[in-house]
Parts: C-alpha cells; structure tokens; sequence
C-alpha cells in the first residue's frame, strides 16, 4: 500500500462499513431481507463490487461524505438490468431469472 493511497483505502472501509450496516437494518418487509428491491443484490452478492466503484469515483467527488454513497447502491438496480440484458452475459440466465450469485463470483 502506498502511502499517498491511505485515503482511498480508508474511504472504502467506510464505503464497505456502511453497506453492512445499511444490509443489517430492519427490511421495510420480512421477505426482503437484503433490501434487493431497494438495492438490488448490490448489498447481498456485490459488496465488493460497490466498493470498488465508488472508490473509482472517489471520495473527492463526494468530499469525503461516507454518508452519501447511498446513491451507489440505489443506482445499482439499473446496472443489474443493464447486465443482465448484455448478450455476454447469456451463460447467467437461468428459467427463474438472472443468476446473480454467479455473475458476482465469476471472473471479469
């Protein structure tokens, strides 16, 4: 680790901190337990993933607000309908939908 990358290393602890703590509160329903309708399967299957765009962007485009990477995941609902219509991604697709949990294993 360089030094002149301890910020963003520390932001996306933050990042990955507050997805758990946003994945462990109260679902607005009991049969929504990772908030997949609110955030897809970003808090659920693609934590790290979140992290690494987010610190992508920065914290110096949100000036460091930790608080505000809630937009990442909300966002997150269009990126999972935007990859599951790619035609590279066909080997994902199952009868009961999108196969999420492999997608998010696979390697790039």
């Amino acid at each position: 680790m360089k030094v002149k990358e301890v910020t963003k290393y520390a932001y996306g602890y933050e990042i990955l901190a507050l997805i758990e703590r946003t994945r462990r509160e109260k679902p607005k329903s009991k049969s929504d337990r990772y908030h997949s309708k609110q955030y897809g399967e970003a808090l659920r299957y693609g934590q790290l993933a979140v992290v690494a765009v987010l610190c992508k962007c920065g914290p110096g485009q949100r000036q460091g607000r930790v608080t505000d990477v809630k937009c990442g995941p909300v966002q997150w609902l269009a990126f999972e309908a935007w990859a599951a219509r790619l035609k590279t991604n066909r080997s994902y697709k199952t009868s009961a939908g999108f196969d999420f949990v492999n997608y998010y294993k696979d390697q790039p």
